[in-house]
């Protein structure tokens, strides 16, 4: 009788001295361009994680109850015997979700720990509350919480690239010939091209057609289909590839003297280039190809060319980030249809 007595002493010593948990008031973020449903996400999503900590005992609000200052916070949370509280917002800037997040002390009304993140996507939202969370426990910058997840500040900004995305992208420029060719078709060729694009972290694909014009009324309608390395999931991202291709050249000299000729044949292209702003909806590309094209009849074309152009928005397979809005697929199908039908009865 004695050990059992002393057993449950040593039991019940053992809990008294184990930190209570403290009561904690998890208010809904204010939204700042944001839709309710995200922020209902949000706060859902922190206030789980929360509760699953061994430091808090979470109390919920009632569903709408508005706090976004520390008198707020204080007050309601006294009615809710809540010692501590957690208030903050959220800001949308673009595609990018800014989450700023305070501790509160409603015995002193102090702030005992605020800090902020900034995720690309609502995707990122699970991961993040996360990390949130920890900090909240840990009283340490989110970003020093890297043990529970993987977006720091610095990682979250290719966090839209982690799945595979498409855009539709146009550029313009010129390709300049590098040998004698048939008839001359000048020393630079006026180039405009549209492509659509599937994008993984590491790899960037392009179905691309275009148009090219030169002298002698040279046109070159052409398909290519290219691969391209990225080396980079940040705002500046160079890539390297190449691929294979089908070109249509026609030549219709103003001499008489001159006959109309065209051909085709497979094209090869070596290419590179950067895409800037990689993290955005929409991204600025500039890029160097050296093409060789074989045609059955007017010989062998290299060409180098340069070219720069922008981006549709991003959009993925889940809809999470919006498709390109109907005034730019409008506005890219009229500048590929004007390309084609130009070629076609110039």
């Amino acid at each position: 009788m004695y050990k059992i007595r002393n057993t449950i002493l040593l039991v019940v010593l053992a809990f008294s001295i184990l930190p209570a948990k403290q009561t904690l008031a998890v208010f809904d973020f204010q939204p700042v361009g944001v839709d309710s449903n995200t922020i209902q996400a949000a706060s859902s999503l922190l206030t789980d994680r929360l509760s699953n900590l061994d430091t808090f005992s979470v109390i919920s609000p009632t569903p709408g109850t508005k706090c976004y200052t520390i008198d707020e916070a204080v007050t309601t949370s006294k009615a809710l015997n809540a010692e501590k509280a957690v208030i903050g917002n959220i800001t949308q800037i673009g595609s990018k979700l800014i989450i700023s997040y305070k501790l509160i002390d409603i015995n002193t009304a102090n702030v005992e720990f605020s800090d902020r993140a900034s995720i690309s996507s609502v995707e990122d939202l699970d991961i993040a509350t996360d990390r949130i969370a920890s900090a909240i426990k840990e009283k340490k910058p989110y970003a020093g919480t890297a043990e529970v997840g993987k977006i720091t500040e610095i990682e979250e900004k290719p966090s839209r690239s982690r799945s595979p995305l498409s855009s539709v992208i146009f550029t313009t420029g010129y390709a300049f010939p590098l040998n004698n060719f048939f008839y001359n078709p000048g020393s630079q060729l006026f180039t405009i091209d549209a492509a659509v694009t599937y994008e993984t972290p590491d790899l960037f694909t392009q179905g691309l057609i275009g148009l090219r014009r030169g002298k002698q009324r040279y046109t070159e309608i052409y398909f290519d289909l290219l691969a391209h390395k990225l080396f980079s999931k940040y705002d500046i991202s160079p890539y390297i590839g190449g691929g294979i291709g089908v070109h249509k050249i026609s030549f219709d000299p103003d001499d008489w003297h001159l006959p109309s000729k065209e051909s085709d044949g497979l094209a090869l292209t070596a290419s590179g280039g950067v895409i800037i702003f990689r993290t955005y909806y929409f991204r600025v590309l500039a890029g160097l190809k050296a093409t060789a094209v074989f045609t059955q009849d007017l010989g062998t074309m290299y060409t180098a060319s340069l070219n720069f152009g922008l981006s549709s928005p991003t959009f993925g397979s889940e809809g999470a980030i919006k498709a390109p809005s109907p005034c730019i697929m409008g506005c890219l199908g009229v500048f590929f249809l004007t390309g084609v039908i130009a070629a076609l009865v110039s």
